[in-house]
């Protein structure tokens, strides 16, 4: 390339758009800490008091056609800077993903839950995602479903990530595009949503020349994954779109395997920038928080020893690490931060 292009070798890469790597011998670690900090000092809330949760756990938001009006130039600015942080942010996806369903009409709660992310932001600026070179190349997914989350038109919402080994690499967050009347097609169609992306994936790491056998993706609703693995069509499930069973193919073809997700979470995703020997990644069994040596130790309701899997924050409720409803969840989002 250096024929055709004029090139200059300017050593190791360390800044690109934005984002700052730290390569070190065994990891890297990428994190968009200067972006944040300017972020926030760009919207004036530098000196505002800091969150632990980028969203409320007891307030929902809604159109709020009684409310106030604010400028959509200011608001729309903050979504987009938002949007852009979640490069390497996901546990701000979710919560960023509902105020930007309001960018039309924005009201001031709207801009008032804004406000909250990027106070919680300011106090999370050197949160990033860790990479270590101790891994292997089994790619694997999990999956969850907001149901009738959205109080508008009650949609659920569909999430998921996907880890290659022990490292977070994709992940989404996406408003379902038909109502579910049950928690189990809420579930049922946000697997068929990871079920793409990680078939989506496999056929990209072949042109990598990293072969997957059959895949793994973990949800955490048994009625869903019993959906997938019975060709019966019956009274419970016949009002779930055609569309969403073609998973019921990938299950007898062995493409896809459902696992189900027990309630352990890991939080190896949002580390301090610079970590201390205190810092050790934590495990939350129920709601205990364990380290992942005593977490293997212990048992699956079958008996058998509990598989640790990255987690890595989902971007939904119940599996992010620090949104919403997970009580459990916050605990660990306080012990690393005091980390």
């Amino acid at each position: 390339m250096s024929h055709e292009f004029e090139m200059s070798l300017i050593g190791e890469l360390s800044y690109f758009l934005g984002l700052q790597i730290r390569q070190m011998n065994d990891k890297i670690f990428i994190t968009q800490a200067k972006y944040a900090k300017n972020l926030v000092k760009k919207f004036g809330l530098e000196n505002a008091k800091h969150c632990d949760t980028p969203m409320s756990t007891t307030l929902k938001l809604s159109k709020d056609a009684s409310g106030k009006s604010v400028e959509q130039t200011l608001y729309r600015g903050m979504i987009g800077s938002l949007l852009y942080l979640t490069a390497s942010r996901p546990d701000i996806s979710f919560s960023v993903g509902v105020c930007a369903r309001y960018q039309a009409d924005p009201n001031e709660s709207h801009l008032s839950s804004v406000k909250r992310i990027i106070r919680y932001v300011n106090g999370t600026s050197n949160y990033g995602i860790w990479y270590s070179f101790d891994t292997n190349a089994s790619l694997v997914g999990f999956s969850d479903a907001d149901w009738a989350g959205n109080c508008d038109d009650r949609k659920s919402t569909s999430g998921g990530c996907f880890c290659l080994g022990n490292n977070l690499v994709s992940w989404f967050c996406k408003k379902q595009n038909s109502i579910s009347l049950s928690t189990a097609e809420a579930e049922y169609i946000a697997a068929g949503n990871g079920c793409t992306q990680l078939l989506w994936m496999k056929q990209m790491l072949v042109d990598y020349r990293f072969n997957q056998g059959t895949l793994t993706l973990f949800c955490d609703n048994m009625s869903a994954i019993n959906i997938s693995k019975n060709p019966v069509q019956h009274s419970r499930t016949k009002h779930i779109d055609i569309r969403h069973h073609f998973i019921r193919e990938l299950v007898e073809n062995k493409c896809i395997v459902l696992e189900h997700e027990w309630a352990v979470r890991w939080s190896s995703c949002a580390r301090p920038a610079q970590p201390t020997s205190a810092d050790r990644p934590m495990v939350c069994y129920g709601r205990a928080l364990v380290t992942p040596a005593q977490a293997l130790q212990r048992k699956s309701p079958s008996g058998l020893p509990l598989v640790m899997r990255p987690l890595c924050a989902l971007v939904v409720k119940r599996l992010c690490i620090v949104c919403l409803c997970a009580g459990h969840a916050l605990d660990v989002q306080r012990k690393l931060t005091s980390a």
